[in-house]
């Protein structure tokens, strides 16, 4: 299925909707309210290395998860921060925070708040 939702970056978001706007956005759903975003990028003309560039992850507590990413040496994108999101088919908000992986990926740490 399509992304359901906005996230929370402004950079972020444009490159989103842009990628889901092409049909290059996929959210999974893999159970126990986990989600797995696969993005894909890159053309025929332009390929891109093979790597992963978003993984957001389904936490309990996000500064929890921050601040344990913080704490193993991840260097902090955004602390924990609450967002509207103002889409469809679902409206609401989420705490996020983001945080920069071992190969400058970007981990995404949400909690959908009701």
């Amino acid at each position: 299925s399509e992304i359901p939702y906005g996230v929370t970056t402004e950079k972020l978001i444009d490159s989103i909707l842009k990628a889901n706007d092409k049909g290059k956005i996929q959210l999974m759903d893999i159970g126990n309210g986990e989600y797995l975003e696969i993005f894909s990028w890159g053309t025929a003309e332009e390929p891109q290395n093979p790597k992963f560039v978003h993984i957001a992850f389904a936490v309990e507590d996000v500064q929890v998860a921050y601040d344990a990413a913080i704490n193993a040496g991840a260097e902090s994108r955004r602390a924990p921060v609450v967002v509207q999101l103002d889409s469809e088919p679902r409206k609401g908000a989420i705490n996020c925070a983001f945080v920069a992986g071992p190969d400058g990926e970007e981990l995404e740490f949400f909690k959908e708040l009701i």
